[in-house]
């Protein structure tokens, strides 16, 4: 059965750029990750809007119950691991080997 609840929910975009900036600017509650988004025009436009502080709590609630499919997701847009050498650099694609004295 579904119920209207309230306001439309945010998206994806929305979301996931706001647990963006709560890992980037290491900010420890979703109360002040939000209060940021809402202070900072840049943000919020760069975001789509300025989800609330529940929403944030609610959609990390979500993030963690479907803990498997989010890491299956991450893994799979992951480019493949490659062991480089010590002193190898990339640059336009090709790999450098850097001699140390």
């Amino acid at each position: 059965m579904l119920r209207w609840t309230g306001r439309k929910g945010y998206g994806a975009h929305t979301m996931i750029g706001a647990c963006l900036i709560k890992s980037l600017y290491a900010i420890p509650t979703w109360t002040r990750t939000a209060a940021l988004i809402r202070e900072h025009v840049a943000l919020s436009d760069a975001l789509g809007g300025m989800p609330s502080e529940w929403a944030c709590y609610r959609f990390a609630k979500k993030l963690r119950e479907h803990k498997p499919l989010l890491d299956a997701c991450l893994d799979a847009s992951r480019p493949p691991r490659r062991e480089a050498r010590i002193g190898e650099r990339h640059r336009n694609g090709r790999a450098l080997l850097l001699r140390f004295p």
